[in-house]
């Protein structure tokens, strides 16, 4: 390659000008600069949780309640003053992922703000953070390094519910417009967190059971490693079922009653419209399941790897039934079609005959369920 530039061009060493001007000319390399780490993208929750995506490795210590600040308005009720207040946060840097999760027990739907002081807080590279905010999906900076972060939260004109999973994260957009009692329902249980910590306890699919589903919403893991039911406080939502069940959809759950639907819900993980949408299981006024939202793209990755999962039944496992007034509540008869996270470790301890379902180690897991905020510079 060389030689052949050489001919073309003529001597690269000038020690020798030809007597013809030369056809190309080689010149100097403009100076680059690596650029310092920034933010990439943000999300917001309505009960105080905050996820960062940074662009690079950041130096863990410069992460800290120090650095990265939640602050509420003060006495003017206003966000970005001298009055603000500092709230207790915990603050989680992870240099796998490159996120940065806040934490915040804040009452529901407070509007807050997140400060990172961009000066203190340093990449790898000894580089601080590039941090002025250009939007919620933009990279942050403007190519001098040291700015502050700096967004205040407001409610979204748009509902959209983060399901925060073992298997990764699905932003549903709900419909508040089209079904809103249902939607109302489900914000309802969101916003007093029952889904924390839950699983996914159910999986059905074409094949065998004539629709394919991932269901949830029903048990949470409790401190002692059991499951006990999620708590449901008002009656059933009126069925809303005017909307189709293909897939990425969230539908509630519901019992013979077409209002019974609650806490559980399940995702279509497959077009299941010709079997749960109305009319579709009996006559033309057959009741159908309430589809209430849909998740994007993305989340579309999540579902399918949670549906990949093997599912077994564990049927017959009394130790995870609680005793109430002296009688076990049998919620084992719930997890016959349950998705686990290894079905060979869960099929190893059925040494007797009876399965044992240890949800920390194999449920397919639910962190938590909270609606999504806007984000805005704070002014």
């Amino acid at each position: 390659m060389f030689k052949q530039l050489r001919k073309w061009c003529g001597s690269l060493i000038p020690q020798t000008q030809p007597a013809a001007a030369p056809r190309c000319a080689f010149e100097r390399l403009e100076d680059r600069q690596l650029l310092s780490a920034a933010i990439s993208n943000i999300s917001a929750d309505n009960r105080g949780m905050v996820m960062l995506h940074v662009t690079q490795d950041l130096n863990a210590t410069t992460v800290n309640t120090k650095t990265v600040q939640v602050l509420v308005g003060g006495q003017d009720g206003q966000l970005g003053t001298r009055d603000d207040l500092r709230k207790k946060a915990t603050v989680r840097y992870s240099a796998a992922t490159d996120t940065i999760t806040i934490s915040s027990k804040l009452p529901v739907n407070t509007r807050y703000r997140v400060l990172l002081v961009g000066s203190k807080i340093k990449g790898t590279d000894g580089k601080a953070l590039d941090g002025e905010f250009k939007g919620a999906n933009r990279r942050s900076g403007n190519g001098t390094p040291g700015g502050n972060y700096d967004i205040s939260t407001k409610t979204a004109k748009t509902p959209v519910a983060r399901f925060v999973t073992s298997d990764g994260i699905m932003d549903v957009t709900l419909f508040k417009s089209q079904v809103g009692l249902t939607v109302d329902n489900f914000i309802h249980y969101a916003n007093q967190g029952v889904w924390d910590k839950t699983f996914f306890h159910r999986k059905t699919t074409m094949l065998g059971d004539g629709l394919a589903v991932i269901q949830g919403g029903g048990y949470f893991i409790t401190g002692s490693n059991t499951i006990d039911r999620v708590p449901q406080d008002q009656a059933g939502v009126l069925l809303q079922d005017s909307l189709s069940n293909v897939r990425g959809t969230i539908s509630m759950a519901r019992t013979s009653d077409p209002n019974s639907g609650s806490v559980e819900w399940f995702f279509n993980t497959e077009n299941n419209s010709d079997v749960l949408d109305h009319g579709k299981q009996g006559g033309p006024d057959s009741p159908g399941y309430a589809v209430f939202g849909r998740t994007n793209a993305a989340g579309l990755v999540t579902m399918d790897k949670i549906a990949a999962h093997d599912k077994v039944s564990a049927s017959g496992d009394t130790h995870i039934d609680p005793v109430v007034n002296g009688t076990a509540i049998r919620y084992d008869t719930a997890l016959t079609d349950l998705p686990v996270k290894n079905a060979a470790l869960f099929n190893a301890r059925n040494t007797t005959g009876t399965p044992r379902f240890e949800p920390n180690t194999d449920a397919i897991k639910i962190t938590r369920v909270a609606i999504k905020m806007s984000v805005i510079k704070t002014a």
